[in-house]
């Protein structure tokens, strides 16, 4: 548990250590930092399976999905490495496996513990707990801190020590100011699109387990933030979860027919905001590019890192995916993570608003996939599909964990 623990707090903490290392002059340490992390979970992934493979099983479906995916991969990286820069295709190659492997994560900590319910609940306490200390930093940023102090921590420095150059052009967040909303809130986050995901499942958790003093202070800081995506998500999300299943279908074509009026009725003051056009415009290259090369352009096209130097949409987590692995590795990717949101799991309410939260984001931007952000998503879908206590069918027969009991 303490390992656990650990591990969240570097996804969590990684970037103020890391302004830390920077102001000591040891940049070049940054990446390698950022990593262990990322090391810790492949080294316990393996531990935990070979430890349970003697109990384990694969089915028919499991390996052909398993196996579907890995030649996925393995030509995305071929052919990438062919037309890309190295430093890209490995960049946007762990992009997008760490998702994955941090839902696997989650499994193994719950398979491998003799209380899990109690195991998963614990972690829920502790990383709310964690979010709401960044969601206090980011009230009091916005309330007192100002552009000197954040000039002097240098948070852009972060990120181009990590080597995402497109998206960092300064020592201030490029996103610090809203065209619509002024000064946004950011805290101990460094962004306040992190802060904004982060605080997800934060927010969640304490709603339906009625903690009112976190749900003030996450939600508070939420708002602050000024994300307008992950807000208008949320609030969708949780509008279709309120009303009965049967209308939902309905209520979601209105709302898509009622959101395109509106961007065509508000184009000129939306499309004035630059950081709303380059959502659209990216979008849209992205989109044109999977319907002329549906097969994809191979790993290290598409993404944040990958607009270092490439024109392909770097707003768009769906169609990065699509377009690097196509559009078949998109849907094996996205079965992957089905197990955690099935119907009778402990978690079900939360992962599944979650999931639609997230989903809702990840077709217009691709912070679903800035795991440092939403880590514990995954991490928790994966401990929810051990809970659930079935047998996975989608990765084989699994040992029964738990029975189907409230967190």
């Amino acid at each position: 548990m303490l390992l656990t623990k650990t591990l969240f707090l570097l996804f969590l903490f990684q970037d103020v250590i890391n302004v830390i290392l920077l102001k000591y002059d040891f940049g070049a340490a940054v990446p390698a930092f950022s990593s262990l992390k990322e090391i810790a979970i492949v080294m316990l992934l393996g531990q935990h399976w070979l430890r349970a493979s003697p109990a384990r099983r694969l089915n028919f479906t499991s390996l052909f999905l398993i196996v579907l995916l890995a030649i996925l991969f393995a030509s995305g990286v071929w052919r990438g490495l062919q037309r890309f820069p190295a430093d890209g295709v490995l960049f946007e190659s762990r992009t997008l496996a760490l998702p994955i492997l941090v839902f696997f994560w989650g499994r193994a900590c719950v398979e491998s513990r003799p209380e899990p319910l109690l195991t998963v609940d614990e972690l829920i306490h502790f990383y709310s707990n964690v979010a709401c200390v960044f969601a206090v930093s980011a009230i009091v940023d916005y309330l007192l801190l100002d552009d000197a102090f954040w000039t002097v921590v240098d948070v852009g420095a972060v990120a181009r020590a990590k080597g995402y150059f497109a998206t960092s052009s300064g020592a201030l967040p490029d996103n610090m100011y809203s065209y619509f909303f002024g000064r946004r809130a950011f805290g101990l986050a460094f962004n306040p699109l992190n802060l904004a995901y982060m605080l997800i499942p934060a927010i969640l958790f304490a709603f339906y387990r009625r903690q009112l003093a976190r749900l003030a202070i996450a939600t508070t800081a939420f708002i602050l933030s000024f994300s307008r995506l992950p807000l208008l998500a949320t609030l969708a999300s949780a509008f279709l979860a309120a009303v009965p299943p049967g209308v939902r279908l309905i209520m979601f074509g209105l709302g898509a027919v009622g959101t395109i009026g509106a961007v065509y009725s508000l184009r000129e003051g939306l499309f004035a905001d630059p950081s709303a056009s380059g959502h659209f415009s990216d979008v849209a290259i992205g989109l044109v590019q999977q319907l002329t090369n549906p097969l994809g352009e191979g790993i290290g096209a598409a993404g944040v890192y990958a607009g270092n130097y490439s024109p392909l949409a770097i707003e768009s987590a769906v169609l990065n995916v699509a377009n690097q692995i196509t559009l078949i590795g998109l849907i094996a990717y996205a079965l992957i993570f089905l197990p955690g949101l099935r119907h009778g799991s402990p978690l079900r309410r939360e992962m599944r608003l979650m999931a639609a939260i997230y989903g809702i984001t990840a077709i217009f931007a691709p912070q679903i996939l800035v795991i440092r952000s939403t880590f514990a998503f995954f991490f928790f879908l994966g401990a929810n599909a051990a809970l659930s206590g079935r047998p996975c069918r989608v990765f084989g027969d699994q040992v029964a964990v738990v029975g189907r009991q409230a967190v």
